[in-house]
């Protein structure tokens, strides 16, 4: 049979009921929005309708609700990889990384796989009027909330977080599973009022929110609830009983690149940070790491306004500093970094580090940070995410859009395995390894990350030492 003559048993969504029915794929009507330029079906607006849209390389899905409103979802389908493998998965005692990355760059590889079983596979993201609940589905399926600011504050943000968490349940093939999407409006308030519905309607695990003040509105409901929280913050003060974060946090780069200096023979290693909530979380990981490193006492530098003053960095020069770590933007880092130039304190009397806030393409081009180092993410992995989420969306996702696939990843992952989202499973002392490499989370709420060093140099970021592959000795 052909592909065009095949039936495919789909799932009717609307606000009364959710019901079984078939489609002929021959009398699909195909939808093409600019924002999918595969020809990947977005919208169908007659009520009462279904549709499915049919590209080259993707079999779209799209379900629409009796009063009108259109409901999407991507399935990959006969002209791409149905991805068996888990991206995420517990690492094993034999050294092994938790989770097999896909390998996207042959994702074009075909798959025998029948439409009967794509069909159960297939997952649906309603989209109601007024900003609504958005939910990603298949039968019978556990729940899990994902709440994002979908609009206000970040909007763009969660947007972006939103499509890569559409990758990962298509990637990882997620069944029995439900994924309930929520607007937090980027509020303290919203985001309570959303987690509070979403555990009624029987959340057992939530994902996000996004922003510090809104994690610590939902914490103490989903406490109450005895549900856990995996929180897409960087600030340590959200963390709680039932809160962890997975945010690039600046303090396991900092210890990253003072260790690296270390080695390489810079132990007075000093830090610039500017006086906001960022330099402070930078201010107290440095003083630590310093202190567990043999300096109770290092040089400090904190500056109001856009840059320190001359004065400011005087006190770098009195004291043998050797290495520092600038904790702020790139184009900041770069202006300070002209400013020690000034001082006499040039690149070859003192390196510059940074943290992951210089994980920018453009930054690798500003001229004061040439010969600098900073740590992040090893970039391998990261770069076929992006290439994947380019060619689904027609556009490069932000820096923070990753957070979004490995939270659902884990979750996949977590359901798959039957250890549900308790406290034991998501602290497994190996970790996890998903699209910005191994991370596990510790008892306190935070996570440690494997990191690589980078060095920018002529105009580029090069790895001069690559990210640890695994948490075992």
């Amino acid at each position: 049979m052909s592909y065009a003559a095949s039936n495919f048993p789909l799932t009717r969504v609307s606000s009364h009921n959710i019901r079984s029915a078939f489609f002929r794929v021959s009398s699909a009507r195909r939808v093409i929005s600019p924002k999918f330029p595969m020809g990947v079906a977005t919208k169908y607006r007659p009520a009462g309708s279904f549709a499915l849209g049919f590209a080259p390389s993707l079999i779209v899905f799209v379900f629409v609700v009796e009063e009108g409103f259109a409901m999407r979802f991507l399935l990959r389908s006969f002209g791409l990889l149905i991805i068996s493998s888990i991206i995420l998965t517990s690492c094993t005692s034999t050294g092994q990384t938790p989770f097999k990355f896909p390998n996207w760059g042959n994702a074009r590889t075909t798959a025998k796989q029948s439409a009967e079983q794509k069909a159960q596979d297939v997952s649906s993201q309603t989209l109601p009027p007024q900003n609504a609940p958005v939910t990603l589905m298949t039968s019978g399926a556990q729940k899990v909330a994902l709440l994002l600011p979908l609009t206000g504050r970040g909007k763009d943000v969660g947007e972006a977080m939103m499509n890569a968490a559409q990758l990962a349940m298509v990637d990882l093939g997620a069944t029995n599973f439900e994924l309930m999407s929520r607007d937090t409006t980027g509020t303290p308030e919203v985001a309570r009022s959303v987690a509070e519905q979403s555990i009624k309607e029987g959340a057992s695990f939530i994902l996000g929110p996004l922003f510090a003040e809104d994690t610590k509105a939902v914490s103490p409901v989903a406490s109450q609830n005895n549900v856990n929280v995996i929180s897409f913050s960087t600030d340590a003060n959200a963390v709680s009983n039932n809160t962890f974060i997975l945010g690039f946090l600046p303090q396991s780069q900092i210890a990253r690149v003072i260790d690296f200096s270390m080695a390489n023979g810079q132990s007075q290693v000093a830090l610039i940070a500017p006086r906001d909530s960022y330099g402070d979380i930078a201010t107290r990981a440095f003083g630590s790491v310093m202190a567990s490193r043999g300096n109770a006492s290092p040089v400090i530098v904190r500056y109001t306004g856009s840059k320190p003053t001359t004065t400011d960095l005087s006190a770098l020069k009195t004291n043998g500093v050797n290495a520092v770590i600038i904790a702020t933007n790139g184009m900041v880092a770069n202006s300070i970094s002209g400013q020690l130039n000034g001082v006499g304190l040039a690149q070859d009397k003192v390196v510059r580090l940074g943290t992951g806030l210089w994980d920018q393409s453009d930054v690798a081009k500003l001229p004061n940070l040439q010969g600098a180092f900073y740590a992040a993410s090893s970039p391998a992995s990261r770069a076929r995410f992006e290439n994947k989420y380019r060619e689904t969306y027609g556009v490069t996702p932000p820096r923070l859009a990753s957070l979004g696939y490995d939270a659902v990843a884990l979750a996949v992952v977590l359901q798959k395995s039957g250890r549900g989202f308790g406290r034991d499973a998501l602290l497994n002392p190996n970790g996890f390894a998903g699209v910005d490499g191994i991370f596990r989370f510790r008892s306190d709420g935070l996570n440690e990350r494997g990191l690589a060093v980078m060095k920018i140099q002529n105009g580029t970021a090069q790895i001069v030492y690559d990210a640890a592959k695994t948490f075992l000795k």
